[in-house]
Formats: C-alpha cells, structure tokens, sequence
C-alpha cells in the first residue's frame, strides 16, 4: 500500500466597494472572509486507487461548510482505466452580486440583490480511458450535477431612469433545485515532448426541477 497524503489551510478576505448613482442609493465598502482547511488521501492498492478527502470552509456570511469527495481509479488493463469520483462543493455568490448597486453594462443595467443564497451541489462523474500506443489517448465521461439555489441573472421587468435612460434592469436569483447531466468526449494526440493536440466535444441536458414539480 502507497499513500500520498495532502492537506493545507487558506484564508481569503474580500473587499468590494460600490459607489451611489442618484440620492436613494448608499455607498459603500463590504467585506468577507473565509478560513479553509482541507485533506486528502490517495491510497495505491494496484491495480485501484482510492481517493478520499474533504474541504471545510468557515465563512463569516455563510458559517461553516463541509464539502467531502472521493474517486476511484481502476486499471484493467495497461492502456484501458476505469475512472469514479462523487463529491459536494459549495459556492458563494460573488460580493458583486451581493453589494454593487445599479451598473450599467453596454445594454442593461445589473443591480444586486443582497438576499442571494450559497450554491450548493452534488456531483457524480464515471468515465473511461484509454491509450492507443504511447501517443494517442480517448477519453469518455458521463456526468450530472444535482444543483440547490443556483444563481441566475434575470431580467426584473423594470426599465432603468438615469440620465434618462430606458435600459432594462437585471438582477440576481436563486433557483431552488437544478440539474445538469451529460457526456464528454475527448481525443489527445501527443506529438512530442512539447507539443500536442486535444480535440473534445460535450454533450448537456440542464433542467429547472422547479418549473416541474
């Protein structure tokens, strides 16, 4: 048995300053912060790998997080891999979709909204490899992602009045459960040292769980 064992700590503070446009607006400077530690261990037991490992995150917004994830790898042959993984991941919404007040973007204009939540989600991934020769390698993977509160921008029906301006307002919202699935397709050809070419091609199907139920 051969392990490689691997963990590290994080910290990340964001700023975000957002200025006013008319009298109602507020301006500003927001921030966050967020305290990571994670660890992982590959296990060898040839011809499987094993990998297992977590992320856990203590935000000052959104508290703390436990993300754990696992993959396995099995060799069938010397050119043919077997390939596994599932995992949790958690993504906050962006501060500027949090806190930047209306901003104009070439066609609309974007306002944030302050009552944004997390995404979080599940993701499960089962592939294959395989190697013909020592140069040419293909690779399919089948996927799907199960997604809650996935941040969408969307249009708020209103019409902006600065400056006179009638550009449509954006904003931001929360969609409760989303899907993602599909299948990914690759090629690789390795010429030499230094030089290859990679050619791919994705298949997805997404869809609003909510619209449904």
């Amino acid at each position: 048995l051969k392990n490689f064992f691997t963990f590290g700590y994080q910290y990340c503070k964001e700023y975000h300053t957002h200025f006013k446009f008319d009298i109602e607006q507020e301006s500003g400077t927001e921030s966050q912060s967020t305290h990571s530690l994670f660890v992982q261990d590959e296990m060898d037991f040839s011809p499987l790998n094993v990998m297992l490992g977590t992320r856990i995150d203590n935000h000052n917004k959104w508290g703390t997080v436990v993300n754990p994830n696992g993959g396995l790898l099995y060799r069938l042959t010397d050119d043919l891999k077997l390939r596994g993984s599932v995992g949790r991941a958690f993504k906050e919404p962006p501060m500027c979709h949090l806190y930047t007040v209306d901003l104009f973007q070439s066609t609309h204009w974007t306002r944030a909204n302050p009552d944004l939540e997390p995404e979080k989600s599940w993701g499960y991934q089962i592939g294959a490899e395989y190697e013909i020769g020592d140069d040419f390698t293909t690779k399919v993977a089948f996927f799907r992602n199960d997604i809650e509160d996935m941040i969408e921008q969307y249009d708020t029906g209103e019409d902006s009045i600065y400056a006179g301006s009638n550009y449509p307002i954006y904003s931001y919202k929360n969609i409760d459960e989303v899907y993602t699935q599909g299948v990914e397709f690759v090629i690789q050809q390795q010429f030499s040292d230094w030089e290859s070419a990679r050619l791919g091609y994705t298949w997805l199907e997404s869809r609003d769980l909510s619209l449904i139920h």
